[in-house]
């Protein structure tokens, strides 16, 4: 009996990634679409009895309710899996980045840690070592990640098509119970205790290091406190001690105090990373019962210390990450109470639509035989397995070539109007422009390749120009 799923993906990349697996082990499958408001595929693999309903790019995708709680909650895997109910049996997070370094801080608080404190099932596909660039050497999986792998073996496979087939096995005996993680085992974490050390970055301190008033605290903190989660720089100190160390502040319960000492905001601009805010949520996670203070490194003569607190008006993740902190401090001395305003979470909004995702999946479903040299997913990872251009560089969005030797470059849009914007900013860079709503004249715009515009209906691209 075929039993029928709904897949979400984050973006094409990750359906793109079942296919090649099914490819590479020469295991039959059928596609089929329609077109109303959002693109929907009927994905149909005979040797497992499965059907999905795919959709992508969740924020442009008619998402059911137990999927828009979890994204509201900041929890955006690779994949969603629903049942006919459309209650989730299975998140999966597949990533080619390697979980070493800051990378394994975007993903790991919402992405791994949540699931297992709701009792979500959940796989984590990844490569288990990666080349420093910088470096040019191997890195492996280390600290927090490492640790939550050893806890969890079940649900962290390698990043091989095995792993996605194994999956869909899975899927077909409706088995994906047994990817329910224990979630008492996460307390253990906390057991596990380093050496205390703190390491900031002294080029992005400015001058106010050398007179800054919590210097010499740095030092006493890390004599006073163990290190805990990760080995540098997140600290659990005796509630009595920070009070000594800190006597202006208190809290309303007795619990120890867990510090986070970090850059808060970067360089110029001012804005928090990715691995900073995955840290404050993974923080949040596993330290809920002790009181929490964040010391900020940041250089305060570049960027003042309220954007933390009201980073994107108060709606952004790290705005409401930092809400469960007691304190921020900064290298002036200064302390703010992030959670004396009401941070209202927006529930995740799903509105179908056709977009950039959609009209580049077409376009490559309709090429004659090809080589994919290079993809940039809209949505999703950037660029390719191969990939060496650099991420600011410009570069469209699909480079292949075709069995003659010739190369093409694609840029996609969801409008013509965002390819005449595109055009005018940045000049006639690639050979194929493509969208899928004609929304505009293409008056005054003068290129050497073709602008194409899905036909919906007819199910074919026309040429604009």
């Amino acid at each position: 009996m075929t039993k029928k799923y709904y897949l979400y993906c984050d973006s094409t990349q990750e359906y793109e990634d079942i296919i090649n697996s099914l490819i590479n082990e020469k295991i039959n499958y059928t596609e089929e679409y329609n077109i109303n408001d959002e693109l929907v595929l009927i994905l149909t693999i005979p040797k497992y009895n499965l059907t999905f309903e795919v959709r992508w790019f969740y924020s442009q995708s008619d998402c059911p309710k137990s999927v828009i709680g979890l994204l509201t909650k900041g929890c955006k895997p690779d994949l969603f899996i629903c049942n006919e109910d459309k209650e989730i049996v299975l998140i999966v997070e597949s990533t080619k980045t390697a979980p070493v370094g800051n990378a394994q801080k975007q993903r790991l608080a919402d992405r791994v840690v949540l699931p297992i404190i709701e009792n979500i099932p959940f796989l984590y596909i990844s490569p288990s070592t990666g080349i420093d660039q910088s470096q040019k050497t191997e890195r492996k999986e280390t600290g927090i990640f490492k640790i939550i792998k050893d806890l969890y073996p079940d649900n962290f496979l390698p990043l091989e098509d095995k792993s996605i087939l194994s999956m869909l096995e899975s899927l077909s005996e409706g088995d994906t119970t047994k990817y329910i993680p224990k979630s008492d085992l996460l307390s253990s974490i906390l057991d596990r205790t380093y050496r205390s050390q703190i390491s900031v970055m002294k080029k992005d301190l400015g001058k106010l290091w050398t007179s800054s008033p919590i210097k010499n605290k740095f030092e006493i903190l890390k004599q006073s406190s163990l290190g805990v989660i990760e080995s540098k720089n997140i600290l659990l100190c005796p509630h009595d001690r920070f009070i000594e160390i800190f006597p202006d502040l208190t809290f309303q319960t007795p619990n120890n105090v867990i510090i986070f000492i970090n850059r808060g905001l970067k360089g110029k601009d001012g804005g928090p990373s990715d691995p900073f805010q995955g840290t404050v949520g993974l923080i949040n996670l596993l330290g809920k019962e002790y009181n929490k203070v964040f010391i900020s490194t940041h250089d305060t003569n570049l960027n003042s210390t309220n954007k933390l607190l009201w980073t994107s008006k108060r709606t952004g993740k790290t705005s409401t990450k930092l809400n469960e902190f007691n304190y921020i401090i900064d290298l002036t001395g200064s302390v703010y109470k992030p959670n004396v305003v009401d941070i209202k979470v927006k529930e995740f909004k799903c509105v179908p639509k056709l977009g950039e995702s959609d009209v580049l999946w077409l376009w490559k479903r309709q090429l004659p035989k090809h080589e994919i040299l290079f993809e940039q997913f809209p949505g999703g990872s950037w660029g390719g397995e191969n990939n060496l251009v650099k991420r600011d560089d410009k570069r469209g969005d699909m480079e292949y070539r075709l069995v003659d030797g010739k190369i093409k470059s694609v840029e996609g849009k969801e409008k013509l109007s965002d390819i005449k914007a595109h055009i005018k900013k940045h000049g006639d860079t690639d050979d194929i422009y493509i969208c899928i709503n004609n929304n505009t004249n293409f008056n005054g715009i003068k290129i050497k390749g073709k602008v194409l515009c899905y036909d919906t209906y007819n199910r074919e691209f026309y040429s604009v120009i």
